[in-house]
């Protein structure tokens, strides 16, 4: 699976210097046996967030509200990362001639130190 969601995140984010980072959210399938203990039968890139009862509704509501919870979105946040975005769409449309290859690689290393950080 992991080679696949690698390149899949390769694939949408090719020049991830801001750790602009993408994610998605994976479905396990697991069963337990008669003594609790689970296995996995299978993980799914494409979960479905379709609804049959409702439980399966509470529990899909909950890990989307503990996903957004986890992402830390707030009105202020949502404006920060749209003027950041915003901010990239120039750099890209209008270019970065001020920037070596050798700065774009330590600012990306810069960011995933950050992250690494705040994932601990």
């Amino acid at each position: 699976m992991q080679p696949t969601l690698g390149h899949s995140y390769r694939s949408a984010q090719p020049d991830d210097q801001e750790n602009s980072l993408c994610f998605e959210i994976l479905g396990f399938d697991v069963i337990l046996d008669h003594k609790l203990k689970p296995y996995i039968l299978e993980v799914n890139a494409l979960a479905s967030f379709g609804t049959d009862s409702p439980l399966d509704k509470k529990i899909k509501l909950d890990l989307m509200r503990d996903t957004f919870t986890m992402l830390n979105l707030s009105p202020t946040k949502k404006r920060q990362m749209k003027r950041e975005k915003d901010e990239l769409f120039k750099r890209r449309v209008m270019g970065d001639k001020n920037i070596t290859k050798e700065q774009r690689e330590a600012l990306r290393k810069k960011n995933q130190t950050v992250r690494d950080e705040f994932d601990m």
